[in-house]
């Protein structure tokens, strides 16, 4: 990954949460970093592993789980529900308007994972065929799985 690349989303990442009202601390920047420079979906304990071999002091679990919760609160990070991971978003450096609208493409080859948007209409779409059932959706971030064009 190019060093350029990465300091400059973590640049923009830091202003986001100062915009917030919020902060990127030393521990979260390394969680963040961390998550840009492995560039696929990751768990929770496998962050810890690579944070914690970064540091003399280990870092507790409860503390990562919180500083995730802090990146996918911020919209700097994605918890893929289906397998309970977490990933950077890649929109970090641009408007965050698309968090609303981001669903995800994942290759069940290669576990690469795409970030992609959905058109209100079909979101709404969506929405009226549920209502129709008598279901009401809790979370508007779809994954779909299938194989990414490489691995075909």
């Amino acid at each position: 990954m190019h060093v350029s690349y990465l300091e400059s989303v973590i640049t923009k990442a830091e202003g986001r949460c100062r915009d917030r009202g919020s902060r990127l601390t030393p521990l979260r920047r390394q969680v963040l970093r961390a998550l840009v420079e492995v560039s696929e979906p990751i768990s929770a304990y496998g962050l810890l592993e690579i944070c914690n071999a970064e540091r003399e002091e280990a870092m507790p679990a409860m503390s990562m789980y919180r500083i995730l919760d802090f990146l996918v609160d911020q919209q700097l990070a994605h918890r893929l529900v289906s397998s309970k991971k977490y990933i950077a978003c890649s929109h970090i450096d641009c408007c965050p308007k698309h968090f609303q609208r981001v669903h995800f493409l994942i290759c069940d080859q290669c576990a690469r994972v795409k970030e992609v948007e959905m058109s209100e209409a079909m979101m709404d779409s969506l929405n009226h065929v549920a209502g129709a059932e008598g279901f009401k959706l809790s979370s508007r971030q779809l994954e779909f799985s299938g194989v990414c064009g490489e691995c075909r």
